[in-house]
């Protein structure tokens, strides 16, 4: 519905399943969007574990104490690892990094890709494409 309506919205996702991303810019591109963000943020495996437990872990705790009904949300370990089995960086990476370059962006007035590896420390990558061209500078 909110597509429908062109409201802005921000999809929440890792694009673990490599169609994901391209399917996401169709509905996009068919619902008229003209500017679209994609968010990469890219950290060790072991970070997105640890991470995965401490939410799980305080999400269980604010349950416990009432204040949150829905408790944490476990991720299975396995789930993480697939995440990474091809190396140091996420399939999520090589997936984001797809759904910008695709031909469904074309339709669609501006597209970023925001790249942030937080193994590296170093500034966001930023990448854009502006009328299916890729333009250079932020």
């Amino acid at each position: 519905m909110c597509l429908q309506r062109r409201e802005n919205v921000v999809i929440e996702g890792t694009l673990q399943w490599g169609p994901q991303g391209g399917i996401l810019m169709a509905q996009l591109s068919e619902h008229d969007y003209t500017d679209v963000r994609i968010v990469d943020v890219e950290v060790p495996a072991s970070i997105a574990h640890e991470q995965a437990v401490r939410r799980w872990w305080e999400g269980r705790l604010r349950g416990i104490s009432g204040q949150d009904p829905m408790g944490g949300r476990f991720t299975p370990p396995a789930a993480i690892t697939r995440l990474y089995e091809q190396g140091p960086v996420s399939r999520c990476a090589a997936h984001a990094r797809a759904a910008f370059e695709s031909s469904l962006t074309a339709a669609i007035t501006q597209v970023t890709l925001i790249h942030i590896d937080r193994r590296l420390g170093a500034e966001p990558l930023v990448s854009r494409r502006v009328d299916g061209k890729l333009v250079e500078g932020r």
